[in-house]
């Protein structure tokens, strides 16, 4: 399922849950790593897609802050709910998937969502802290990438 944020036809953004992971760490619990396609649409398909990639929890952050910043623009959103058990089951993966989308699309059929600095947050706050801490090291070389890939809105 894709989702086309919009300020015109020609000019847009499309998001798609494109796969999901299990992610498992040493010293954590496993979760999900929801990859998140994010295109800019402007006449010309876009060459270089961004590739987000998120937990459950930033989701459920971007819901939060939206229904906090805008509550009369959220009232009719679902979203998927917090389980204890079961979080890897495909068909739960699956059923998120198409929540997050269904987020995404209530989005882009508001200004004030679309353009909200929740949204920005979303789309840059994880990679810009990644890329930060490596500037913060003199560690350029590995910043540089982060930096190049991070999603321009």
């Amino acid at each position: 399922m894709m989702t086309q944020i919009s300020g015109s036809a020609k000019n847009s953004l499309v998001f798609q849950i494109i796969s999901a992971r299990i992610q498992e760490e040493e010293n954590e619990k496993k979760y999900v790593i929801y990859n998140l396609q994010v295109r800019h649409i402007s006449g010309n398909d876009d060459l270089s897609p961004s590739l987000i990639e998120r937990r459950y929890s930033h989701f459920l952050n971007l819901y939060n802050s939206l229904k906090t910043e805008y509550p009369d623009l959220m009232v009719s959103i679902d979203f998927p709910k917090k389980v204890f058990l079961g979080n890897f089951d495909n068909n739960l993966i699956s059923a998120r998937s198409t929540g997050f989308e269904n987020l995404f699309n209530h989005v882009s059929q508001n200004n004030n969502l679309r353009n909200s600095k929740s949204l920005v947050v979303f789309l840059q706050e994880p990679e810009l802290t990644k890329a930060k801490e490596f500037l913060m090291k003199n560690e350029f070389s590995d910043a540089f990438p982060i930096l190049e890939s991070l999603f321009y809105y």
